[in-house]
């Protein structure tokens, strides 16, 4: 795919950089402390079938969710090292999905109708449709609830059906990254079985 073609300016590619992991794992960047945990903003957006999507509660259909986010033309490259991995992680969990979120600001009606069309005419797939759902929004508070530093990367980040970041990385697929975020999966939903059972007793 190469939706983010249609959507943003040239801009210089930084060297990706070590993932980091939120919670209670330990990544080359150390450990974070768990009261250090974030939330995915309260957000909406549009998916390329038309549909309103809104966040943290979409998050909901799934236990789990990594969202690919994206700020810029060139990162489309970025992105697209993901979605092979991703659609394997997904076909092994069925308790996973994900979606790629490119984020740009705010903009008139006539500019997202025509990024819209432009999208939807490049994506026919209808599955690869539900999981583009754009974000126009005023992006350096949403930036700040996610701790994001800047917009040379994209970011993944791995949430909960609550919309609790979990894990949290940026830049290209690497194995690493990859063992990282299944680390965490495992982990997690390891976790929370045993409390889901507690409940259900």
């Amino acid at each position: 795919m190469h939706f983010l073609s249609l959507l943003f300016p040239l801009r210089a590619h930084l060297t990706s950089y070590a993932g980091i992991l939120i919670g209670s794992s330990l990544s080359l960047q150390g450990l974070v402390a768990t009261e250090n945990l974030r939330t995915f903003p309260n957000v909406e957006g549009k998916n390329l079938h038309g549909a309103v999507v809104t966040f943290p509660e979409a998050f909901a259909a799934k236990a789990y969710h990594v969202c690919l986010i994206a700020f810029v033309r060139q990162q489309q490259n970025d992105v697209d090292t993901w979605l092979p991995k991703l659609d394997a992680m997904v076909a092994e969990r069925e308790d996973l999905e994900f979606m790629e979120l490119p984020t740009i600001s705010r903009m008139n009606a006539f500019m997202r109708w025509f990024i819209y069309r432009g999208m939807r005419s490049g994506i026919e797939n209808p599955v690869s449709r539900t999981r583009t759902i754009t974000l126009h929004l005023d992006k350096e508070p949403f930036k700040k609830e996610l701790g994001i530093k800047g917009e040379e990367e994209i970011v993944v980040v791995l949430v909960n059906d609550k919309g609790e970041v979990r894990w949290q990385s940026t830049g290209r697929w690497t194995q690493a990254k990859a063992d990282a975020l299944l680390e965490t999966l495992h982990a997690d939903s390891s976790t929370k079985k045993p409390a889901l059972e507690a409940e259900a007793g």
